[in-house]
Order: C-alpha cells, then sequence, then structure tokens
C-alpha cells in the first residue's frame, strides 16, 4: 500500500467529488477508479490471510476444525 502515491480515502474523495473529478481527463479518471479498486483488493486479500492465520493458529492449538472455522469476531464483519 505504500507504494501507491495516494490512499484509498483520498482517491474515493477524487472520483466523488465534482469539482476534483471534473480536473481529470477521462483516462487519469479511470486510473484513479482502477487504482482505488486495486487497494481495495489488497485490503481484503491481507484481511482474509489474517483470518486464515487465525484459523491456523486455533488449529494448532488442539482444537477441532468445526470451532476453528467459525466466525473470527475480531477481524470479520457480517
Amino acid at each position: 500500500m505504500e507504494g501507491f502515491p495516494t490512499t484509498l480515502k483520498e482517491d474515493l474523495q477524487i472520483t466523488r467529488d465534482p469539482a476534483l473529478r471534473s480536473k481529470l481527463t477521462t483516462r487519469q479518471y479511470f486510473a484513479v477508479i482502477f487504482r482505488s479498486e486495486q487497494k481495495r483488493i489488497l485490503i481484503n486479500q491481507i484481511k482474509l490471510v489474517r483470518v486464515a492465520l487465525h484459523i491456523i493458529e486455533r488449529l494448532m492449538k488442539g482444537l477441532t476444525l468445526e470451532f476453528a472455522v467459525t466466525r473470527v469476531f475480531e477481524l470479520e464483519s457480517r
């Protein structure tokens, strides 16, 4: 995420604010959309890995598979 010039929040602001959006060419606008979607994917993949690691930790502690795969409240939302 540090490799991107802006944060996801900044990208969303650019795409939602008509004053900021009007300063972009069509190509720049879609580049911001593409970049923001890449960030969303990365953020969700990081969350997924954290959940998977938590499940693996449960299994390593000797818990049953049925319990290990139950919702990880600290990391998951409904």
